[in-house]
C-alpha cells in the first residue's frame, strides 16, 4: 500500500475497503476521478496502486459489460432495414 501524496499523477488506484469496482485515476496533487467526477482526496489517504495487468482487466471487463447491457443497441447498429426505418441510411 501506498498513499495519495506518493502516487504519481495519472496513476490508477483502489481505495481499502471501498468496493473493488472502483477504480479511481489521481490527476493532481488534491483531486482523482471516479469516471468523469473530480473528487479531492486527502494525501495520507492509505490507496492500492493497480498495476498493468489489473488496469487492462478493469478496462476489459467495464467494456465488456457496456455490451452485455446494452445488446439490443448493437443489434440494431447490425441490422440495415432497422437503420433505413430511421433515417440514417440514404436510399
Amino acid at each position: 500500500m501506498t498513499t495519495f501524496e506518493e502516487l504519481q499523477i495519472g496513476k490508477y488506484f483502489r481505495i481499502p475497503r471501498i468496493n473493488a469496482r472502483y477504480v479511481y485515476r489521481k490527476a493532481s496533487n488534491s483531486h482523482c476521478t471516479l469516471g468523469a467526477a473530480l473528487q479531492p482526496i486527502r494525501n495520507a489517504t492509505q490507496l492500492i496502486p493497480l498495476t498493468s495487468p489489473e488496469i487492462a482487466d478493469y478496462f476489459a471487463d467495464k467494456f465488456t459489460a457496456k455490451l452485455v447491457v446494452c445488446p439490443i443497441i448493437f443489434a440494431d447498429l447490425q441490422d440495415p432495414r432497422l437503420l433505413k426505418n430511421r433515417g440514417s441510411v440514404s436510399s
